[in-house]
């Protein structure tokens, strides 16, 4: 309900017992209510039109002490004059809950005096309406929070720290509350034994252990006479939808000090498991030796989450448990594409060293590139906020000779510094590139064909070969810096050759591609958009916009949202299908009447047909009117076999 609607009978009960109070009397309770709070007060005006918010009408002394301001100085000011550099957008968007709710909010509020000084308020907000309705006054009462804010944000930082060397360490460490439950297990753990977070947390740690030896060790664990001392037992560890291992747990039980015990448990699989499993530097460079005594060499190859300070600052005390789980689906899928030799760790920068047994380094390149977009598309699903986090990849082939017979750390750290180099030397050739072409290229235009070859009225716009490869370089390495420069190289190239062909083609439709990354971060969305407008009639008469690399599980609304923004400044909008899932036809919003797919996601069966699952792409295409293109289809006959599928236009863009 706007804060402008009439309010009800009850509201207007309360106005009406209020105004039956002597004036005076009011008054005087009034005063004496300032004069004996600790806490801060200021009334402000309705007006929620301003920039700068609402203005103060009343401030009280504790304020006024506060900020070392005469009493005058404050009334008068906007309200953002208190507030902290950086979190406008967020007390306007308070102000508008409380009166959206028509009642008080509290919130924790951050702020800074003009000495210099942090304080934390507690701030309940309470809006105050006349009796038609109409917001009159803002009404912020704040009770200093400052000391125990301080303690808790001690405490978290803390937390934060265990949690940070408790996820790098590697072993497989579970901690335990009195009752036996989980309260943490480390990605160690869920690496190597299969179970996520998910399942363990709050769980009683006998999910962990054999049937026969679960009563065993809780029985162990609620002995107080080995308190603060290790003990060790055999135990049988259970491997989620996989058989039991023979292994070993170790116990630590610890008084905390509020008089709880907190258990401490490593789980050891025995000694022929591990084999399988562990980071082995020794073996693999025994192998590389066997496999060249002259030149020994390792193909290494490094994966790092890239873009995570914003993330870490923005998420606060939610982070430890969201890190968790993003470097469980980071190790589980790196996990999944190792094959017999290759081993792989976590280093401490958020990143992972790999080491590939039997691949040349091209082919390490192709291969870290594909764990990297995987881990990239599913980080999404443990938290939207990750979309903005970039996972990095780099190889290279690194000689041994030097390295034989030294410690461990000494040659990985050896391997890092080779492949922190090659990193960099990639990293300048592929800049320098892109700012040249970006200067001096022109971009290409490729037609969509029928299966008979003949050009179609749709055609679709790509950066030239070298552009393309530079961007490729980049986005292996995590660097988003010149993705909107591309986006916006395109576009205007499309205007341009709208331009251009004034009269002559007046039917061409282009289409310009544009992540959904660029999109949903707002510094690029508003420079992409400022572009989109700048280009007028050119993008309403003849450019479709197409929405690429969304992910499977892309919330609906949002879609909606962005396909609004870009209707009215396009001929149309086009989305890329992540992939052969029909049900995501039917969550587009109805103006997208044009999807992309790359024909390396269509199965084709024994007979050189497509699997079913296109049967039913095609039927829900044809259900809701939408037209599909086809991206590098491999053979004339998969184009054939498409074609007889109902995929009527195809895009060879790998130029």
């Amino acid at each position: 309900m706007p804060p402008t609607a009439v309010i009800d009978g009850a509201e207007k009960a309360k106005a009406a017992q209020i105004a039956a109070v002597p004036a005076t009397i009011r008054a005087l309770l009034a005063d004496l209510m300032l004069s004996n709070t600790t806490e801060t007060i200021i009334v402000t005006d309705g007006d929620l039109t301003s920039a700068l918010g609402p203005r103060i009408e009343f401030a009280n002394s504790v304020i006024t002490a506060i900020w070392d301001h005469p009493e005058k100085s404050l009334v008068g000011q906007p309200v953002s004059c208190l507030w902290k550099k950086g979190t406008h957008q967020a007390e306007i968007a308070r102000l508008q809950d409380a009166a959206q709710a028509r009642q008080a909010t509290i919130s924790e509020v951050e702020t800074v005096t003009p000495a210099g000084k942090v304080l934390w308020l507690e701030v309940s907000t309470t809006p105050m309406f006349g009796t038609d309705g109409t917001l009159k006054h803002f009404v912020r009462v704040g009770r200093d929070i400052t000391e125990r804010k301080k303690a808790d944000l001690y405490r978290e930082s803390t937390q934060r720290l265990l949690a940070s060397v408790f996820g790098v360490i590697n072993q497989a460490l579970a901690v335990a509350d009195d009752a036996g439950n989980i309260l943490m297990a480390n990605t160690a753990l869920t690496r190597r034994f299969g179970w996520s977070v998910f399942d363990l947390t709050g769980k009683p740690f006998t999910t962990l252990l054999g049937a026969e030896d679960g009563p065993r060790m809780l029985k162990m664990m609620r002995s107080g006479e080995a308190l603060d001392q290790t003990r060790h037992a055999g135990a049988m560890l259970r491997v989620k939808n996989k058989p039991e291992q023979d292994g070993e747990v170790e116990l630590t039980t610890v008084l905390q000090g509020d008089g709880k015990h907190c258990h401490i448990l490593v789980l050891r699989p025995s000694e022929a498991q591990q084999t399988k499993q562990q980071w082995d530097l020794e073996m693999a460079m025994r192998d590389a030796l066997n496999a060249d005594k002259d030149k020994p060499q390792l193909v290494a190859g490094k994966l790092q989450l890239v873009g995570l300070q914003d993330i870490k600052e923005a998420l606060g005390e939610k982070w430890p448990s969201i890190a968790e789980r993003a470097y469980s689906v980071a190790e589980r899928t790196i996990e999944k594409h190792m094959r017999s030799g290759d081993i792989f760790r976590r280093s401490a920068d958020d990143g992972y060293l790999v080491l590939f047994a039997n691949l040349t380094e091209t082919e390490a390149q192709f291969k870290a590139r594909a764990i990297a977009n995987e881990i990239k598309a599913r980080l999404t699903g443990v938290d939207p906020v990750l979309v903005d986090a970039q996972v990095s990849s780099v190889t290279k082939q690194v000689p041994l000779a030097d390295h034989i017979g030294k410690p461990e750390e000494t040659i990985v750290a050896a391997i890092e510094r080779r492949l922190k180099t090659e990193r960099e030397r990639v990293r300048l050739e592929a800049t320098e590139r892109m700012e040249q072409g970006l200067r001096n290229e022109r971009a290409i235009i490729l037609n969509a064909t029928n299966v008979k070859g003949e050009a179609s009225a749709i055609s679709f716009m790509r950066l030239p070969k070298a552009l393309r490869t530079a961007t490729d370089s980049l986005v292996a390495l995590g660097e988003v810096k010149y993705a909107l420069e591309s986006e916006t190289f395109l576009l205007a190239g499309a205007a341009e050759r709208v331009l251009s062909s004034l009269g002559e083609n007046a039917s061409e439709l282009l289409v310009a591609p544009v992540r959904l990354e660029t999109l949903t971060r707002p510094k690029d969305a508003l420079g992409w958009f400022n572009v989109a407008r700048t280009l007028g009639d050119s993008c309403k008469r003849n450019i479709i916009a197409e929405i690429r690399h969304a992910p499977r599980d892309i919330a609906a609304s949002l879609l909606e949202d962005l396909v609004m923004r870009l209707s009215p400044l396009f001929k149309s909008v086009a989305v890329e299908l992540p992939g052969l899932d029909a049900a995501f036809i039917g969550r587009l919003p109805r103006h997208v009447r044009l999807v992309t797919l790359a024909a390396r996601t269509v199965p084709m069966g024994a007979d050189k047909k497509p699997t079913p699952a296109f049967g039913k792409l095609a039927q829900m295409l044809e259900l809701h009117q939408r037209r599909l293109i086809l991206r590098n289809p491999a053979t004339p006959e998969q184009m054939k076999a498409l074609a007889a599928g109902s995929a009527t236009l195809f895009l060879r863009d790998q130029v």
